[in-house]
């Protein structure tokens, strides 16, 4: 990203849990602690502050402020000239804050890195993403030689269409999902958590750094493919701390056939629905269900709610069914300490809120015999809920934001 080569732009592709996010956020801290950090977004359609058109360039123009006071000035005299500039369209907002606060930027002979993650997850139309893209893309690349942007998605056609419009501004791509490095970081990844488990689970004395085969280790490679998602969850299952039976585990995913082309996200569906299966088996009764969709639908709907008692206030239950619901799932749920966070949120979201995908009705989210009419109804009973909570949760519940709330 610091070469001095034509090329402004670098387009990072891959698939669903391929580490683009991981990624991106690696350049941004690497970038920022060389200075060389100009903005960063990451986008998310299930988070409406996150694909709204309207506060990408306040936000850039925010980023930019802080780490070059240089701009600062410029930004801050923009705002005072149009009060409502943050309620205006996106192309008088680039104007205002980012081209013409930029033209004040004189004798950078430095890089200056823009990261953008996930535009795939801008959901407001292809006509208007266009044009959206046209600004924060190229037209912000043209400003100055010295600007690089850093830019993933998944390996969407329309994406690709128009990171090619500007033959003026130099394009350089990597798709994860065809380099080989990917496969040997995947390797390496598992090898050394594989190695890591049974000091996790206090069984170093019955497990040696032999207790798994490099013919174990290549199935487990092939099966997640360069998706780092399925990686993680399958070695949660396999060191799962209430099984304590690394061996064993290891064995059950190896047996278990997950690998289909349906569709570009089987693999993972398959592995989320054998261990929810595995933890729910037919016959399971109606209310265990309930509660286990209950503690699903809040934990993917509100990235702040990860306190248990919380989780059962909100899903009129004890906090000793929150914990019983989740008991069995350490490979989708981490539970400690009075709290209950959701791995991997956008995608198990994704997963239970599909009959295509969630081939277990079971499980998903939305069913008309569930106690709630819709597990969403919880954002827009927020307001009220406050009220309702005992004094002894108010300050903790009180200080999440709003924007901390997914609308879907």
């Amino acid at each position: 990203m610091q070469s001095s080569d034509s090329q402004q732009v670098f387009w990072l592709k891959g698939s669903l849990g391929s580490g683009k996010t991981t990624i991106s956020y690696t350049v941004a801290k690497l970038a920022s602690e060389h200075n060389l950090l100009g903005a960063n977004f990451f986008f998310s359609r299930f988070d409406e502050s996150l694909r709204d058109p309207r506060l990408l360039f306040p936000t850039i123009a925010f980023h930019l402020a802080q780490g070059h006071p240089t701009l600062r000035l410029a930004i801050a005299e923009a705002v005072s000239a149009d009060a409502d500039i943050t309620h205006r369209q996106p192309a008088v907002q680039f104007d205002a804050l980012i081209r013409q606060t930029m033209s004040t930027l004189t004798g950078a002979s430095r890089p200056m890195i823009f990261v953008f993650d996930a535009l795939d997850e801008f959901e407001d139309g292809i006509g208007s993403f266009q044009d959206i893209m046209q600004l924060f893309i190229h037209r912000l690349a043209e400003l100055s030689s010295n600007i690089r942007i850093f830019v993933t998605s998944r390996p969407e056609p329309y994406i690709g269409r128009l990171m090619r419009l500007r033959s003026s501004i130099g394009l350089k791509v990597h798709d994860l999902d065809v380099d080989p490095e990917s496969q040997r970081d995947m390797w390496t990844y598992l090898r050394h958590e594989l190695l890591l488990i049974p000091q996790r689970l206090g069984l170093e004395e019955d497990y040696d750094a032999d207790w798994f085969s490099d013919v174990d280790l290549q199935e487990l490679v092939r099966k997640s493919g360069t998706c780092f998602v399925y990686a993680a969850t399958v070695l949660r299952f396999i060191g799962d701390p209430i099984a304590c039976d690394p061996r064993q585990q290891l064995d059950l995913i190896l047996r278990h056939q997950f690998m289909s082309d349906s569709h570009p996200y089987s693999n993972v569906d398959k592995l989320y629905l054998f261990v929810l299966q595995r933890a729910y088996p037919e016959g399971t009764s109606e209310d265990k269900l309930d509660k286990l969709r209950s503690v699903f639908a809040l934990t993917g709907i509100i990235k702040a709610l990860y306190s248990t008692q919380m989780i059962a206030h909100f899903a009129s239950c004890e906090k000793r069914d929150v914990n019983n619901a989740v008991h069995n799932l350490s490979a989708l749920f981490s539970l400690s300490y009075g709290h209950c966070q959701l791995h991997h949120q956008d995608s198990m979201r994704d997963f239970l809120t599909s009959r295509i995908r969630c081939r277990d009705g079971r499980f998903l989210w939305i069913r008309t015999n569930t106690r709630f009419d819709s597990h969403f109804s919880v954002y827009r009973q927020w307001s009220t809920a406050v009220r309702s909570i005992p004094v002894t949760l108010s300050t903790s519940i009180s200080s999440i934001p709003m924007q901390s709330l997914l609308v879907l």
